[in-house]
């Protein structure tokens, strides 16, 4: 449709900021210059400002939900968490991405990302007309839960997206073909400052899923080869 139409050139243009920010990234820069380069990203590829107010979470901030300070300089060895959403024609995206500021994932960082990713991927799998953000959220829990980390996941898994952020059509109601959600699980521990998201704008079909943000890098492989590009 028309709508998937923009929100899919809505979350081209968010690719586009993060590309400009994974490789601004580094220790010592300020998280509000990460949030100024990935908007002048959104600008630069026809975006109009923001979906919402950028997330910007280095260290101790990325386990911090709606962090909106966006005022501390990033340290290396320490992860950040970055949720935003370029603004287009009425639409927004909204995505995150977790990465390393020094450029490279440690063997304890990984560990949670690829715990973050495989319930990710598997709620994402699931998603198709007739099941529930419920139902979606207790695939990625059970598989967060299992590794050991069901208490610091302490979110639900997403939510419908389309004029608003955060739109509402139930999250109970079963989802129908062409509603467009967000898959968005995490792990956050406060005692290690070491907050994980993953999320994903997901359009569902009349068969299945589209993942309308997959070509934003997302494996350990793939961040750590954008951030040196």
């Amino acid at each position: 449709t028309a709508e998937i139409k923009i929100i899919q050139e809505a979350v081209n243009i968010t690719a586009a900021g993060f590309a400009a920010a994974f490789t601004f990234v580094s220790a010592g820069v300020n998280e509000y210059k990460v949030q100024a380069t990935l908007e002048h990203g959104y600008a630069m590829a026809g975006g109009r400002g923001s979906a919402f107010p950028s997330i910007v979470g280095g260290g101790l901030n990325s386990t911090v939900l709606h962090y909106k300070e966006n005022d501390q300089d990033l340290v290396g060895g320490d992860l950040v968490c970055i949720d935003s959403g370029a603004f287009y024609a009425g639409y927004g995206a909204d995505i995150s991405r977790t990465v390393p500021v020094s450029g490279k994932f440690s063997k304890r960082q990984k560990e949670i990302y690829e715990i973050v990713l495989a319930a990710e991927e598997a709620a994402i799998r699931c998603v198709k007309p007739g099941i529930t953000l419920a139902e979606l959220d207790a695939v990625a829990r059970r598989i967060i839960t299992k590794a050991g980390y069901g208490d610091y996941f302490i979110h639900s898994i997403g939510h419908h997206l389309g004029l608003e952020t955060h739109d509402s059509c139930g999250a109970d109601a079963p989802l129908k073909s062409g509603a467009v959600i967000t898959i968005e699980p995490g792990i956050y521990l406060p005692k290690e400052a070491l907050g994980v998201r993953i999320e994903d704008d997901i359009v569902v079909t009349a068969k299945g899923y589209k993942n309308l943000s997959k070509h934003i890098p997302k494996t350990v492989t793939q961040i750590e080869k954008a951030m040196r590009a």
